[in-house]
């Protein structure tokens, strides 16, 4: 994904941490499990009055007295100010602000279901709709801003969102492959402009299943400060260009996670096709693909392995800021560009109390400055380090915490809510 659009994304999910809550799947019975708890229902039209009576219980867990969101992620609607600090070495430190505004509440949505249901039973949550806007700002001098819609529709089997984000980005080019046949090691270059994104996604049957497509369209005004006179490689992109980008996508996505906050078991996968043309009004002709798959391995009641692998590629006139780049924490966004990408890495969590955890996590990237042949397994960009994470909601198992990581070029820490492969 380009450097923008995952800025954006960052920024997006910022602004929609408690959006991920809604989409938390649910048992057979309707109750949301924890590795390290009993069942918790999430509605009962019996028990709730008295589940959540108090303030205290809105931020407390009634069971062990310990500071936790269930209660008000489940009863929460209207608006909703979030706050998030940006730690991306990409663009500095910084921070997020936002308001997002629950057009209905979690309980109120599951017992819509269920007045449906023929026995009353609650098998999957539906996420209610829900709008916002935002802006965040880095120490680099790097802005931006952002409105979306999520709408969800027929019972959660359509999905739409919506996004609209604005941004002057100041960043570096390292190169394709991360290398520059250069006397420096990176080239200083501001990216401003907008993207505008409509994705469609529709259930398949009754299963874990999404189809659908997207169209995206932006323009961006970018230059970069080489300071190195006029004798310059062919290969460089040009000094100052405008460029409008537009295309039409087709995804498709499995998740059979038990939370898509911080998973104990279950698998993700995602394959996405961007064809960008200037029948759709795009300036230049290209291609991307991504696929993605993480999966997650309970080896103990208190041990969860996850997995990952991600593939990005890109072909034609691609836009030098829109190339594939190695996704790893600890190593900084679009430090290792190329046409062809690889991304693994393996994380291992130990709850070592109720509420506690840490974890370890290692990986390694690839990237192929212009054909596959360049891909060389001993020309690995690792990355690892460790981090600790607070269960903030039992019911919906979102564990919040940090994440200190080194690279060979660099060292960087996360502040992470749910999956830190979630802001991939």
């Amino acid at each position: 994904m380009n450097t923008t659009v995952r800025l954006a994304a960052l920024l997006y999910a910022c602004l929609t941490l408690v959006m991920l809550v809604m989409l938390a799947p649910l048992s057979a019975d309707g109750q949301v499990r924890s590795s390290d708890s009993a069942p918790v229902g999430i509605v009962d039209a019996d028990t709730d009055s008295a589940r959540v009576q108090t303030r205290h219980d809105l931020f407390f867990d009634p069971d062990d007295g310990q500071l936790d969101l269930s209660g008000f992620l489940t009863t929460r609607s209207g608006f909703l100010p979030v706050a998030s600090i940006i730690t991306e070495p990409a663009v500095g430190y910084g921070g997020a602000l936002g308001l997002m505004f629950l057009h209905d509440s979690i309980e109120n949505r599951a017992q819509q279901v269920r007045d449906k249901s023929p026995d009353g039973t609650l098998t999957r949550l539906p996420p209610p709709s829900m709008t916002g806007v935002g802006a965040f700002a880095t120490e680099s001098g790097s802005w931006g801003g952002a409105l979306f819609h999520n709408g969800i529709y027929l019972d959660d089997r359509l999905r739409y969102l919506g996004v609209a984000v604005y941004s002057e980005l100041d960043l570096d080019f390292f190169g394709r492959g991360g290398d520059f046949d250069l006397p420096i090691e990176s080239v200083a270059y501001s990216l401003d402009g907008f993207i505008f994104v409509q994705q469609l996604l529709t259930r398949v049957a009754d299963s874990d299943v999404f189809m659908g497509f997207n169209y995206k369209y932006g323009s961006f005004d970018s230059e970069l400060d080489l300071g190195l006179g006029t004798d310059l490689p062919e290969w460089l992109p040009p000094l100052k260009t405008n460029i409008k980008i537009a295309s039409a996508g087709l995804l498709v996505e499995y998740d059979s996670r038990n939370t898509t906050f911080t998973p104990d078991h279950g698998i993700n996968a995602r394959t996405e096709l961007q064809f960008f043309e200037q029948a759709l009004g795009s300036d230049r002709d290209f291609f991307k693909a991504y696929a993605n798959l993480r999966g997650w391995i309970p080896v103990r009641r208190d041990v969860v392995l996850g997995l990952r692998a991600d593939g990005n590629a890109s072909d034609g006139d691609t836009p030098f800021f829109m190339l594939p780049s190695v996704d790893l924490r600890g190593i900084s966004l679009s430090r290792y560009q190329g046409q062809f990408t690889l991304t693994t890495e393996a994380e291992m969590r130990w709850d070592f109390t109720r509420r506690w955890s840490l974890l370890g996590f290692l990986g390694a990237g690839w990237s192929a400055a212009t054909d596959l042949n360049d891909f060389v397994l001993s020309d690995a960009h690792p990355a690892g380090g460790s981090g600790f994470r607070y269960l903030i909601s039992r019911v919906f198992g979102i564990r919040t915490g940090m994440d200190f990581a080194w690279s060979e070029d660099d060292f960087a820490f996360y502040l992470v809510t749910g999956t830190a492969w979630g802001r991939k």
